[in-house]
């Protein structure tokens, strides 16, 4: 992958300071329903398409890059696309619900079982691909610690990888993040997503 050293990081450091620790949230329906139901319709999401940008950082190593990227999910299978100018695609991370994982990156095509393993054997990157539906949707596993809104704020899995929620957007008749934060025992990844085109 190309390694750029981005303004991103320094324009995601200014608004988390901007930000303080709660993550936003603009009310809407949803905000007024239980937390039950809303974890229940967040589950219920068939198809799911984000676009934006994602920062990587090495936790040991002077080491960052940026690049846009492109979410998708539906039933079968969810995606994740590292893409430069003019849409050239510098990796696809392809997830299938059986768990076949499918990443082609740096002119590599490789296939496995664990999305996450394949990642850190063969580009000392490490993303928690197993769980990235439920980080996106805001119903993260492990413990979670909630706003006083009932929204996900952060969550630790175990010490396999932490994630901060910075803010949340309303979208149709759903809110979902659009700012967050993965820390893993290698990796730091911030995620800012900018347009969310498909959500049902």
């Amino acid at each position: 992958m190309i390694k750029i050293v981005s303004t991103l990081f320094l324009l995601l450091t200014a608004t988390f300071i901007l930000s303080g620790c709660a993550p936003k949230v603009e009310d809407n329906s949803f905000s007024l329903l239980t937390q039950e139901k809303r974890e229940k319709k967040l589950n219920d999401i068939n198809e799911l398409e984000e676009f934006g940008k994602i920062g990587l950082f090495s936790r040991y190593k002077n080491a960052s890059f940026s690049v846009n990227c492109a979410y998708s999910y539906n039933k079968n299978k969810f995606s994740l696309a590292f893409t430069g100018p003019m849409g050239m695609q510098y990796a696809l991370i392809e997830v299938y619900a059986n768990g076949t994982t499918y990443i082609n990156a740096q002119g590599k095509e490789l296939k496995g079982e664990n999305a996450r393993e394949l990642l850190k054997e063969n580009f000392k990157l490490d993303i928690p691909v197993e769980d990235l539906h439920r980080v996106m949707i805001g119903l993260p596993r492990g413990k979670v610690i909630y706003d006083n809104l009932g929204y996900a704020k952060e969550a630790l899995v175990e010490d396999q990888y932490k994630v901060i929620y910075r803010s949340y957007k309303p979208i149709k008749e759903y809110v979902l993040p659009n700012l967050l934060e993965i820390i893993t025992p290698q990796t730091k990844i911030v995620l800012r997503i900018s347009d969310i085109t498909t959500v049902k």
